[in-house]
């Protein structure tokens, strides 16, 4: 009971400062939970290869991917003639070379 008693406090008081400090109207209270977080490192981990123990330098390289691989999906509410896109979009599917380094 106390938990929730000092989520709802809290949530109250974050609508209040968003509201009086940064003109924001309302809030959405079903966008703070982890489920995003969990659902990116889970994407991250499938890039890494299922790497349980990644070093930093696996992890923001798999970060880097799957920020461009979000960049390359194509918008369900275009409104132009398709193009290339096709194409461009299909050099996500393009494995990458086991030559190539990560930065």
């Amino acid at each position: 009971m106390e938990g929730w008693q000092v989520s709802i406090f809290a949530a109250l008081h974050l609508v209040q400062d968003l509201h009086t400090n940064h003109d924001i109207k309302f809030l959405l209270t079903s966008r703070l939970n982890q489920d995003f977080i969990e659902n990116l490192f889970s994407v991250i981990l499938r890039k890494g290869g299922q790497r349980d123990n990644s070093n930093i330098g696996q992890f923001t390289s798999a970060l880097q991917q799957v920020m461009v691989d979000s960049l390359m999906v194509a918008s369900t509410r275009k409104s132009c003639k398709n193009d290339l896109y096709i194409f461009v979009f299909g050099l996500q599917n393009i494995a990458p070379s086991s030559r190539c380094c990560s930065l």
